[in-house]
């Protein structure tokens, strides 16, 4: 309720150092909540997951008529395989995932503002490892990777750090 936002202002300190949850991977957070004349800031927030970290910046300005966000989020050492489920038993993609997120979206609803989001999305996986066919599918090559999957290609691609960069939104 962007109403609600330009009429309270706040300034809040929140961190748990421990969190049990068997149905989400967090484990602890750490958030600075601004509320002032409309403006909502999240600077800075981290988390710390099972396996990796998330932090950043985000920034509502809701004193505008058209609510403006903006993103500034990075997620480190994120552990493929426990991201992506395995196939027949065997792994499909194996590493860790360094990404940065750069958005600014416009909206008065998450819908809007998702839809009208602009921005670069950067994906790092230094020393990873996956099968062709699902690196094939990752570089759009739809009738090598879909072949390889068909035919049960468990080749692996090589050891290189892998960057897929800048993808605009």
């Amino acid at each position: 309720d962007v109403e609600r936002v330009r009429q309270m202002n706040a300034d809040v300190h929140y961190g748990a150092t421990s969190i049990i949850s068997n149905d989400f991977p967090l484990r602890s957070i750490s958030v600075h909540v601004r509320l002032n004349s409309g403006v909502l800031r999240l600077d800075p927030f981290s988390a710390a997951l099972a396996q990796g970290t998330v932090s950043g910046h985000a920034k509502l300005d809701a004193s505008r008529r058209v609510p403006l966000t903006t993103l500034d989020v990075r997620a480190h050492d994120l552990k493929l395989q426990q991201l992506v489920h395995p196939v027949n038993g065997q792994s499909t993609i194996q590493g860790s995932l360094d990404a940065r997120a750069m958005l600014t979206a416009a909206g008065n609803t998450v819908h809007k503002a998702a839809s009208n989001a602009n921005g670069s999305l950067t994906f790092v996986v230094p020393h990873g490892e996956m099968r062709k066919a699902f690196a094939e599918l990752l570089g759009i090559n739809l009738l090598n990777g879909g072949l390889a999957l068909l035919t049960g290609d468990q080749s692996q691609t090589d050891r290189k750090s892998t960057r897929l960069n800048s993808s605009h939104i």
